[in-house]
C-alpha cells in the first residue's frame, strides 16, 4: 500500500532552494528516501524521535540521507490514513 507524501511549507522551501541549486545528485538521493515512506519500506522507519513538546504527534522518524560527504536528513511522520508528511529536510548539523 502507497501514501501520499506532502511536505509542508518549510521542507517545500527547502526542496525549492535545492532545485534551484541544481543538486540533482542530493535530490536522488532525497527522493529515494520519499519513495521508501511512500511505498511503507521499513527503512523509512528506522530511525525514531520522540519529544512530545517539540514534536508533531509527539514523535517523528528520521531517514539520513549521505550525499558527497554529507549526512542530510528527512523527519517525517504519518498525518493520515493514507497520508505522510515531510517536517523538514537539511543537513543533519543544521537539527
Amino acid at each position: 500500500m502507497s501514501v501520499a507524501v506532502r511536505f509542508s511549507p518549510q521542507a517545500q522551501q527547502t526542496w525549492d532552494s535545492l532545485v534551484e541549486l541544481r543538486e540533482y545528485y542530493l535530490l536522488e538521493r532525497l527522493d529515494e528516501a520519499l519513495d521508501w515512506i511512500e511505498n511503507g519500506d521499513r527503512r523509512s522507519r528506522v530511525n525514531q524521535l520522540q519529544s512530545p513538546a517539540v514534536l508533531p504527534d509527539g514523535s517523528a522518524w528520521v531517514i539520513p540521507v549521505r550525499a558527497r560527504g554529507v549526512t542530510w536528513a528527512v523527519v517525517w511522520n504519518v498525518t493520515g490514513e493514507n497520508e505522510a508528511t515531510v517536517h523538514g529536510i537539511g543537513r543533519t548539523a543544521e537539527f
